[in-house]
Order: structure tokens, then sequence, then C-alpha cells
């Protein structure tokens, strides 16, 4: 483990879980692994979101919580209109991702101007944690 965590999925608690569940019994609840241990536990189904965007898709429930970043909740909703979606918590928004738009992409990748440089036991961990999502997104 690693002493680090996603701020919008360390917001979703345990007990929003159990008041979802209460109000939506039949529903299935579908979580990032980033998400509290506890959280973990109470879910039917833990992945990455192209996992949980895929079992949500394919899920034969007509119900589900979803406890990951709002925008997959959009994307879900899209795919699969009749389904009813709830989220864990209401403002499930990560500002980091918000923060990334397709213009500083290309910006960034046409000026080539920002360079990140990491000392080699960092970037050794990230890779693990890159590695981890992968395998969890296949």
């Amino acid at each position: 483990m690693f002493p680090s965590h996603c701020p919008t999925h360390a917001h979703i608690t345990k007990a929003d879980i159990l008041q979802r569940k209460a109000e939506h019994p039949e529903a299935a609840v579908l979580v990032h692994p980033e998400c509290d241990p506890e959280v973990v536990e109470l879910a039917d189904y833990v992945g990455s979101t192209a996992g949980i965007i895929d079992y949500a898709t394919k899920s034969d429930k007509d119900t589900l919580i979803i406890s990951t970043e709002c925008s997959v909740f959009h994307k879900i909703q899209h795919l699969s209109p009749k389904k009813e979606l709830v989220l864990a918590q209401e403002d499930l928004v990560c500002p980091n991702m918000k923060s990334i738009t397709l213009k500083k992409i290309l910006s960034s990748l046409e000026t080539m101007e920002t360079k990140i440089t990491v000392p080699e036991a960092i970037r050794e961990k990230a890779a693990l944690a890159l590695e981890k999502m992968i395998e969890y997104a296949s």
C-alpha cells in the first residue's frame, strides 16, 4: 500500500453506500479501487473507470449506485439511458480531472514546454500504480 489517496474517492464513505443501498436495495454498487477499503467491501463490482462503464452497461440490474467521479455517471447514462443511476454522493467532481482540457493537451504536445521529472524511486512507484490500473481495466 502507498500512503496516498484520491481525494474524490476518499469523500465516499461507508455511510454513503449504506444510505444509498437503503434507498435502492435492488441496486448494484460499483466502486473504484481507490475508495476506502470499507467502501470497497460493500461493492458488487470494483474496477477501473472503463471496467465500471462496461459492467454498468452490460449488467442486468436496472439500478446502479455509482461511486466515482460524476463524468462516469454521465457516460453510463448516455450508453444505457433506461438504467436508473444513483451517485453515491451528490458532489463527486474531481477538480484535477476538470482542469485538463483538449486545448491544454494539444498545447503541451505542440510546444513540449512542460517537462516533468521525478526521482527514480517515485517513478518506479508511479509505474507500479499505472500497471495496477491497467490490470484493473483488463
